[in-house]
């Protein structure tokens, strides 16, 4: 887990807490799909993802996307390396959030492994995301 040295505010929350990030760490979760919100470093804003993202967890997955991309990260970091199963709906979701993100995000993806780095390069999506495979070097990258 990344250490979480951000200053608090009064109420001992992040200044950038609302609507997604009210701790160091924040579990959002549905059957099947669960996302882990971090902040890092009071710049970044880190969604790591569990389970599988198919057509019925891929809404949830984008809804968790358009909350962290409220607080106006300068980065977003979606960590798929504890995803067992991306389908296209997922895929879709990768894409609908880097237009999101626009120019004001620097949207970063962790993908490793055949679950998730192989469908997207399958997809050719490696030559529109800025993929990682690790959180380390998605987080080291600036």
């Amino acid at each position: 887990m990344l250490e979480d040295d951000r200053p608090a505010t009064e109420s001992g929350s992040h200044p950038h807490s609302s609507p997604v990030g009210t701790g160091p760490s924040d579990v959002l979760g549905w059957h099947g799909v669960s996302v882990e919100v971090q902040w890092h470093d009071d710049e970044a804003l880190v969604l790591i993802v569990s389970g599988e993202i198919d057509v019925l967890t891929a809404p949830q997955l984008q809804e968790a996307i358009e909350l962290a991309l409220s607080n106006r990260p300068g980065a977003l970091v979606l960590d798929l390396s504890e995803v067992t199963f991306l389908s296209s709906a997922g895929m879709g979701v990768l894409i609908a959030c880097q237009q999101l993100a626009g120019d004001q995000t620097r949207l970063r993806v962790v993908a490793e492994g055949p679950a998730t780095f192989r469908p997207l390069q399958l997809i050719d999506l490696d030559r529109i995301l800025t993929i990682f495979g690790s959180r380390r070097d998605a987080l080291a990258q600036d």
